[in-house]
C-alpha cells in the first residue's frame, strides 16, 4: 500500500453530500425513508459531514445512485495518530 495513502483518513464530506442529494433530486424526506434514520442525522451529514456507520454509508450511496467513496474525502491524520 502507498505509503501517503496509509496515512490518509477518510471522512464524509458534507459538501459532497448535500451536492450528490441537490443533483440526484432527491428530498431530504426520501434520504431519511431509504436510510432509516431520523430528519436530524440527514441534516448532520449535510451541514456538518459526521461520521457515519459503514451501513449508513453504503444505504446513503445507493440512495444516492454513487459509490461510496464519492461521498467521502481523504484527509492527512493528525501528527501522533498513525
Amino acid at each position: 500500500m502507498d505509503d501517503d495513502r496509509a496515512r490518509r483518513r477518510p471522512l464524509l464530506c458534507a459538501t459532497k453530500v448535500r451536492s450528490r442529494i441537490c443533483m440526484c433530486g432527491k428530498e431530504h424526506l426520501e434520504v431519511v425513508d431509504w436510510c432509516l434514520v431520523s430528519p436530524r442525522q440527514v441534516r448532520n451529514w449535510i451541514q456538518k459531514g459526521t461520521n457515519i456507520s459503514m451501513m449508513y454509508l453504503y444505504s446513503l450511496a445507493d440512495c444516492l445512485e454513487r459509490k461510496a467513496d464519492d461521498l467521502m474525502s481523504s484527509l492527512p491524520m493528525p501528527e501522533g495518530k498513525e
